[in-house]
């Protein structure tokens, strides 16, 4: 009979419109939801299953029938569905701030990137055990957006527009690299890599430990091997090459 007590004094709370009520998460820890900033919190639109989880629903078709509490009186649909103070609190910093901590200094310095992504996919985690939550969703989708701008800043460089092999972490690219002091060096490497077989340049850098010494870098994509070589006569091919090395040589690449 206590229990059924319990139950019955948290549906007069819920009806009256108490603003306060008492779960327990995952672990024991004493939760306090405040009914009153959820019901009326304009990030929860939409999200109809976790105000009908909570009993804050208008139009919630089961009434509050599915609402469960402890010999306590505490709602115990926290810790079934296994959700952490911890996760609870991530999950208001939300619903007050509309993103999670350390997301500001992230996108401005690209600092944290790993607990904020950690934290990232642990609210997806605990916004789809709610039911959902469509403003959660929407966030989630810009951040990654966003994020690819945040990362680029933190590593100095665009991992979908390499220009030298260490920073092709996805492996788009087939790379060549000409090391070299003299400008005849480089022709003689430009007559393998030149744009006929896919090759583009990308970047010019004194090389490291070589005194006096440069690298030039080209990549091409992973598909020309699938392409091969385009049929012209070997006439048209050796103008090219010519062509190819003197504009080369000109534009950029003389060392001195």
């Amino acid at each position: 009979m206590e229990i059924y007590k319990c139950l019955h004094d948290i549906i007069t709370l819920i009806e009256n419109k108490e603003p306060l009520l008492k779960a327990r998460g995952v672990f024991g820890n004493l939760i306090l939801i405040d009914t009153n900033s959820l019901k009326y919190n304009e990030r929860l639109e939409g999200a109809n299953i976790f105000k009908m989880l909570l009993g804050i629903s208008d139009n919630n078709p089961f009434n509050d029938c599915g609402i469960e509490v402890d010999e306590n009186c505490n709602l115990t649909i926290l810790k079934e569905l296994r959700i952490s103070s911890r996760d609870w609190s991530l999950l208001i910093t939300f619903l007050k701030k509309g993103n999670i901590p350390f997301y500001d200094k992230y996108i401005k310095d690209g600092e944290y990137s790993t607990c904020i992504n950690i934290d990232l996919e642990r609210l997806n985690v605990i916004c789809n055990k709610l039911g959902g939550v469509p403003s959660f969703d929407l966030f989630y989708e810009n951040f990654h957006k966003q994020g690819g701008a945040a990362e680029k800043k933190r590593k100095g460089y665009d991992v979908d527009n390499p220009t030298e092999p260490k920073e092709d972490e996805k492996k788009l690219y087939q790379w060549a690299c000409c090391t070299y002091i003299q400008p005849c060096e480089l022709g003689s490497f430009l007559l393998n890599h030149k744009a006929y077989y896919g090759w583009n340049f990308t970047k010019q850098v004194r090389a490291s430990g070589q005194r006096g010494y440069w690298s030039a870098y080209y990549r091409r994509e992973w598909k020309w091997t699938k392409y091969g070589e385009r049929d012209i006569d070997e006439e048209e091919k050796d103008d090219e090459t010519e062509s190819y090395v003197r504009a080369s040589l000109v534009d950029g690449f003389h060392p001195f």
